[in-house]
């Protein structure tokens, strides 16, 4: 009989492909479970974590339409 793995691999999960664009965030500030996925193009609209969030943006690599680069890249 053999041993079980002790390091077994972990389940494979698809990444979900965004093709409409989408809210980032719910009308209640939490996070959008339909944002969660990558997409090919700025779709993710980030209006609703508000302008003090901009370190997060940046952090998080997100970028949509209205996005601006910090006032410290110009």
């Amino acid at each position: 009989m053999t041993a079980p793995d002790p390091f077994p691999a972990p389940a494979v999960t698809p990444e979900r492909e965004l093709t409409a664009p989408v809210s980032l965030t719910l009308a209640n500030g939490r996070l959008n479970p339909a944002a969660s996925g990558f997409a090919r193009s700025p779709l993710v609209d980030t209006s609703g974590i508000g302008g003090r969030h901009g370190w997060l943006q940046q952090a998080l690599g997100v970028l949509n339409v209205t996005s601006r680069p910090p006032t410290s890249w110009r």
